[in-house]
């Protein structure tokens, strides 16, 4: 569950240095990214999963993956400024990626469970009302979960836990980004941390909102899979 670094850190004892200038830094373009169309397995679920924003360059994003023999499959997003939660979900319906037949695991940004200024509705209300009144094109209600937990994970632990999916401490890589997520692809590569700043993301690149959903959505996987371990939840 460590990315190189942090093993030699926390295990073996030694002074590693993990300040880099980006935050993925186990993410390789060579390695982790696929330049291929990405096969929908329906034989798993897919995750969806949803950072929150509105304003000038920082888009609501919301991301599509699968988890498979311990990897995920980065394959699709949706990325478009100034998109409120329900043309969201429109634009995710009209681009088909509610069909695919499967099982939907949905996650995202706890503080989304909030009502503000923008709706009398909190971001996750109105997304469990679109999905529980969505039919596909088969006219098959959509079968899915809220994972949303009642707080986000802590933002060391999520970079550290992405990091270790995208190379760990036994040379695995268990994290690829296909050609159909371009903006997932350039924010693995370029998201930073802010400047003077040990743990919070620069968020004032466009891109860099769509890692904090692939993080929602991979933490949210891995800690259901310990908990199911500990007996306490079954998938």
């Amino acid at each position: 569950d460590l990315d190189p670094k942090l093993a030699q850190r926390m295990i073996y004892g030694k002074w590693i240095e993990l300040t880099t200038e980006v935050i993925y830094y186990e993410y390789d373009p060579a390695q982790n990214y696929r330049d291929t169309a990405y096969e929908i397995d329906r034989r798993f679920p897919i995750w969806l999963s949803f950072d929150f924003n509105i304003g000038l360059g920082k888009p609501l994003s919301a991301v599509l993956m699968q988890y498979i023999g311990d990897a995920f499959h980065v394959f699709a997003e949706v990325v478009v400024e100034g998109l409120r939660t329900q043309d969201a979900l429109e634009e995710l319906a009209e681009r088909g990626h509610l069909d695919y037949g499967v099982k939907y695991l949905v996650a995202g940004d706890a503080t989304g469970k909030r009502r503000d200024t923008r709706s009398k509705r909190s971001d996750w209300d109105i997304i469990q009302k679109f999905l529980a009144n969505y039919k596909s094109a088969k006219t098959k209600r959509l079968d899915f979960d809220l994972r949303v937990g009642v707080s986000n994970p802590r933002i060391r632990d999520r970079h550290n836990t992405v990091n270790a999916y995208c190379h760990n401490s036994e040379g695995k890589r268990r994290f690829f980004v296909y050609k159909s997520a371009p903006t997932a692809h350039k924010g693995m590569r370029l998201t930073k941390l802010k400047p003077g700043s040990h743990m919070i993301e620069d968020d004032s690149p466009d891109y860099q909102h769509i890692t904090t959903a692939i993080g929602y959505a991979v933490c949210e996987q891995v800690n259901s899979v310990r908990r199911k371990k500990q007996g306490t939840v079954q998938l």
